[in-house]
């Protein structure tokens, strides 16, 4: 599976680029989308495309079993380095999201950052989910933050491209996406540019990337989970907070479908 690897491998910098997230605060509405449909608080969570694995820690910190796979080795062994550093203890394996078993089920997964962009075909679709439902325990919850599909038909852009953050000293720039990346509507594929620039203790550099990365709308990826038989979609939100619906107002600048395991 093909992604953004050189821009990956700069794990420090894509950490700092990233954490304009509310990582407490989306952990609370992963917790609260399990309580609603289950009636009872998770206890073992599985984050897939990890990257530096926030969300497994934040769960790991308040005392669940925390999971988390990634396909680059770079953000592995960062995100186990954070994790440790921190005094935190998860679970974090190098493993293919169309291919991994867990030795133990979890009660609730999530798939962030628009990471299903990276499952290219059907097929890989397809894999990804059968590998999470046999991951996930009876009644379990997947949650996928994908991109709203106006970006799919080019009617709006729902997110920044272009943002600048500073930790420690470090400044990174992030241009994620040039408007001339060619886009190819027969697989709804676009090859993705992506730039970060960073000033380092006096080290000035830029790192440059390019991937494949898919975009999905709503009733392609109702079908695909219908296909998939082992899930049903049981809500739709447009952000990471319940009182945000999935529709096309600007307040919706996500898809974020709810699958239950069936």
């Amino acid at each position: 599976m093909k992604n953004h690897d050189i821009f990956y491998k700069s794990a420090l910098y894509y950490d700092i680029a990233f954490d304009f997230k509310n990582i407490p605060g989306e952990c609370d509405f992963i917790s609260q989308i399990y309580q609603r449909h289950n009636k009872k608080k998770p206890q073992s969570f599985l984050e897939c495309a990890a990257g530096p694995a926030l969300h497994t820690i934040e769960f790991g910190r308040r005392g669940l079993r925390a999971h988390a796979i990634d396909l680059s080795q770079h953000m592995v062994r960062y995100g186990q380095k954070k994790a440790q550093q921190q005094g935190v203890k998860i679970d974090y394996q190098q493993l293919d999201m169309t291919n991994f078993t867990l030795a133990q089920p979890v009660d609730t997964a999530a798939i962030l950052m628009d990471s299903t962009s990276y499952l290219l075909t059907n097929d890989a679709v397809l894999r990804h989910l059968d590998c999470v439902a046999k991951a996930l325990t009876p009644g379990g919850i997947y949650l996928l933050e994908m991109s709203h599909p106006r970006d799919v038909f080019n009617v709006g852009k729902s997110a920044g491209t272009d943002w600048e953050r500073e930790r420690d000293g470090v400044k990174v720039r992030t241009i994620w996406g040039k408007l001339d990346d060619p886009f190819d509507p027969t697989t709804q594929i676009t090859s993705v540019s992506v730039r970060l620039d960073y000033e380092d203790k006096g080290e000035i550099g830029s790192i440059t990337d390019k991937a494949p990365q898919r975009s999905f709308s709503a009733n392609e990826f109702d079908a695909l989970v219908r296909a998939c038989g082992k899930f049903k979609i049981v809500e739709i939100f447009g952000a990471m907070e319940l009182s945000v619906p999935f529709n096309n107002k600007p307040t919706a600048w996500r898809m974020i479908p709810i699958l239950q395991k069936i």
